[in-house]
């Protein structure tokens, strides 16, 4: 079920609303993030799904593009100022609900917006904290708010909370340098050589750990000489 959803005018913030589903949900997970224009089937009433998916989510991401205030609806009055305008709509009933709401300002020059420039209704959106995308730093811009969104809804699967792994974590088998050798919870048992976060050699084992100046050594099991044995 769908906990984020995007809120945008079209011919203003769309594109950035595609993209923010796309990287929301490789984070989050398929499902997560409410886009009208994905989640919405053919002959569904549109009406009904927005409203409904609107109380059903934890968080509203309003999307605020250069022309975002001032867009002009088919009346030739201001969109924002008609109270059948789906925006305006959604973000009144985001308010009304309790959702997280988080205004997004689509670009870098784009001024916080201010109570007087908005209707009555939505005025309480110009007091609350807005995030940004489309700095130099894009990539950030879309890891700030993710991080936001993980806090808040902790429940959420973060696939950036999964910790890869690394060296000394976890078991492997493998040829190293032309040797096999295992490693086990960070152990290298066998001939070859391994270099990582730490470097582990043969023949036996090895284990060879650096740091601020220091090194210890340690040898196991490695075969004698039997050849200079009395």
């Amino acid at each position: 079920m769908p906990e984020i959803f995007l809120n945008y005018r079209t011919g203003d913030g769309e594109n950035t609303a595609a993209y923010l589903d796309e990287k929301l949900s490789e984070r989050f997970g398929p499902g997560t993030v409410y886009r009208a224009t994905k989640s919405i089937e053919f002959g569904q009433r549109f009406d009904d799904s927005l409203i409904k998916n609107v109380r059903r989510c934890q968080i509203l991401l309003a999307i605020i593009g250069p022309g975002w205030l001032d867009a002009m609806n088919r009346r030739g009055e201001r969109a924002l100022d008609a109270t059948d305008d789906w925006v305006r709509k959604e973000i009144i009933e985001a308010l009304t609900y309790g959702l997280v709401v988080v205004p997004v300002l689509d670009g870098t020059k784009l001024p916080r917006l201010q109570r007087q420039d908005l209707p009555e209704d939505l005025a309480d959106l110009a007091d609350l904290q807005s995030a940004q995308i489309g700095s130099k730093d894009h990539n950030g811009d879309i890891t700030k708010l993710g991080d936001f969104i993980a806090r808040k809804l902790p429940h959420l699967a973060d696939a950036y909370a999964k910790e890869p792994l690394g060296p000394g974590n976890g078991n492997s088998i493998g040829v190293v340098n032309g040797n096999s050798g295992t490693v086990i919870n960070g152990t290298h048992t066998g001939s070859g050589s391994i270099y990582g976060g730490h470097h582990f050699s043969g023949p036996g084992t090895n284990y060879i750990e650096n740091g601020r100046g220091t090194q210890i050594n340690q040898a196991f099991g490695a075969p004698k000489d039997t050849e200079n044995e009395p």
